[in-house]
């Protein structure tokens, strides 16, 4: 009995050193082996597609421009970002863009100076004549009034990135020859926006408003005597077969625009902020080169083309002429922006006069 007592406490002895050490054996494999976490690779993060707005068309310095911006943000994203152009108006129309990019139609968008249609704010940058020089314009958008403009535009539903620069200056284009501001008396002219067509006002001719493609019949058939527009549009849409004289007198640069929709931007983290920036300050500083060198260009074709430019700039007419886009302008402005805005944004401008 005591025999068999004893034989039963060392078998269970037995078993239970046995399963120990099995599970001492287990445990030391399972530790051994890399764990399957580890090895996986984490999920790749889809990237954010982004959907541009542009109004011009290909070959365009703007389009060239915008094209560069979804360059440089798909680079500095570094594979987060993809980005689709619709140049030409494709998904919005300038008339519309504005609005539809604050409802979110599309995350990204160039924008005429119609953008004042919701951030009247803006059309201080449309005052033509109200900047001495292509300079001053530069670091007047750099300064201040940026922030001032870019609180405006968030109020609206658009974060404001950057400008683009549809011109450096506007011109007339007539059929008749103008060599004086007198010959501008009941001449009609398409103008597009208040400010143009108070300046025509102004200088004694009836301004009209027509879409830019109806232009070069109405100047062929004599509907109009003459056009206010860029030297790009009047080389990009040959308007030098059915007019061949301009009017070279200083209004000054015509910004665009570059935004967001803001609730997209305010979807994005600092970093994919910063990136989306940095694409548009090197946009914009492309097109400040560009627009000179395309309107340089427009006009020598111009030129070759049979076209006599009257240039006034820097010459008493030029002075007269000045005179009047200012006085037709200010006022202009003053009623879409009221006049505390307009004064506001006239301080930041003297700011940066007395800077050196």
């Amino acid at each position: 009995m005591k025999k068999d007592n004893v034989k039963n406490i060392y078998a269970k002895i037995l078993a239970f050193t046995l399963l120990l050490l099995m599970i001492i054996a287990s445990s030391a494999c399972s530790s051994s082996k890399p764990k399957e976490t580890a090895t996986k690779e984490a999920p790749k993060q889809e990237a954010v597609k982004i959907r541009v707005h542009s109004q011009m068309p290909v070959g365009n310095h703007i389009t060239s421009a915008m094209d560069l911006f979804i360059k440089e943000a798909e680079k500095g994203s570094k594979g987060s970002f993809k980005l689709e152009h619709y140049p030409s108006q494709q998904l919005l129309k300038s008339t519309n863009a504005t609005e539809m990019t604050s409802k979110g139609a599309v995350e990204i968008s160039q924008l005429p100076s119609l953008l004042e249609a919701i951030v009247p704010e803006s059309r201080f940058l449309n005052t033509y004549g109200v900047f001495k020089s292509e300079a001053e314009f530069i670091k007047f958008i750099n300064g201040p009034a940026h922030k001032y403009l870019d609180e405006a535009c968030q109020k609206k539903g658009l974060k404001l990135l950057g400008y683009l620069y549809y011109a450096p200056n506007m011109v007339f284009l007539t059929k008749d020859k103008i060599d004086s501001l007198d010959k501008f008396k009941g001449k009609k002219i398409r103008t597009t926006g208040t400010a143009s067509a108070s300046v025509v006002k102004n200088l004694g001719g009836a301004p009209l408003e027509m879409s830019s493609s109806e232009m070069y019949e109405a100047l062929q058939r004599g509907v109009i005597d003459g056009i206010w527009s860029g030297y790009t549009t009047v080389s990009d849409r040959k308007l030098y077969e059915v007019g061949k004289y301009l009017v070279e007198g200083y209004f000054g640069p015509v910004p665009w625009f570059i935004v967001a929709n803001l609730k997209f931007w305010n979807g994005l983290t600092p970093d994919q902020q910063k990136v989306l920036l940095d694409a548009a300050q090197k946009a914009q500083e492309y097109d400040l080169t560009a627009s000179n060198n395309a309107d340089k260009e427009a006009k020598e074709k111009f030129i070759k083309a049979g076209g006599w430019v009257w240039e006034i700039i820097g010459k008493p007419e030029g002075d007269a002429f000045q005179k009047v886009v200012l006085e037709s302008c200010v006022p202009e402005s003053k009623k879409v922006m009221g006049d505390e805005t307009f004064n506001k944004f006239m301080g930041y401008l003297e700011e940066v006069r007395k800077s050196k």
